[in-house]
């Protein structure tokens, strides 16, 4: 289906709240399908874990319901003093697992969920496609089915060491980067990465290929030409065909694996 950025504009959803942590509420808002879906996708946005919310992934999420899926849009607690990616990530745990009962409720039967997530929010992504990450934040959770990795950090022990507070201790910063910490079994992953980012360095990408080849883990490299940071957002740094072209290309992909 062609992506248009127009007719995605105020798309319906519903909101949901999954969570009330020292009385703020977390939502995720949910795009239905007119179909039977075929799967669940679970957007993550990103922004250094520090700002954005769900809205900046409503237009992706409606497009991916206009082609059957149920979508969602989640927002998360963002890194101040008290919180950092520890919080996001059980957030994320929480509203996938708050997710996929609400969906079960609804069509009376489960889907393969895809987690999909640009720079900040692919880190939670990936996150929640990799065991020994997701057992060690909320062991309850089943890891999602495949990450649609979109620029995603996946390395915290250089630039992105912020993101865990306190102390910079190395082996607690590599436990939480999913750079270290694939195994066999986890998600498959799609990754997508641009030749002329600037801010998540694409050698940190094909590192990332290269340690799920090693543990034999199902996954595409696709290496967007041209393409800065955050390629997948609207009205960010490219034009909206540019856009729309490469949420087509997650799309056709996901067909692929019969998941739309």
């Amino acid at each position: 289906m062609e992506c248009k950025k127009e007719e995605l504009k105020n798309s319906q959803f519903e909101t949901f709240f999954y969570e009330t942590v020292n009385g703020e509420r977390l939502a995720y808002y949910a795009f239905f399908p007119s179909v039977t879906p075929k799967s669940l996708i679970f957007c993550i946005h990103g922004g250094g874990w520090r700002s954005c919310s769900a809205e900046c992934l409503f237009m992706q999420a409606a497009y991916f319901a206009r082609c059957g899926a149920v979508a969602v849009s989640i927002d998360y607690r963002l890194l101040n003093e008290t919180i950092d990616v520890r919080d996001g990530l059980y957030d994320c745990s929480v509203a996938l697992s708050s997710v996929r009962k609400m969906v079960k409720e609804k069509y009376g039967k489960e889907f393969p969920t895809v987690a999909l997530g640009d720079s900040a929010g692919g880190y939670y992504a990936c996150c929640l496609g990799c065991q020994k990450i997701l057992n060690a934040v909320n062991p309850s959770v089943k890891i999602a089915d495949v990450i649609i990795d979109l620029n995603g950090i996946v390395d915290l022990t250089g630039k992105w060491n912020y993101a865990i507070a306190g102390e910079k201790d190395e082996a607690l910063l590599r436990s939480y980067s999913p750079l270290y910490n694939v195994s066999k079994g986890d998600a498959t992953v799609y990754i997508a990465h641009g030749d002329n980012d600037k801010t998540v360095a694409i050698e940190d990408a094909e590192r990332y290929r290269d340690a799920l080849n090693k543990q034999g883990v199902d996954n595409r490299y696709v290496v967007v030409t041209g393409a800065a940071h955050a390629f997948i957002l609207f009205d960010y740094t490219h034009t909206d065909t540019f856009v729309q072209e490469q949420i087509e290309n997650i799309a056709r992909y996901l067909e692929e694996q019969n998941l739309l």
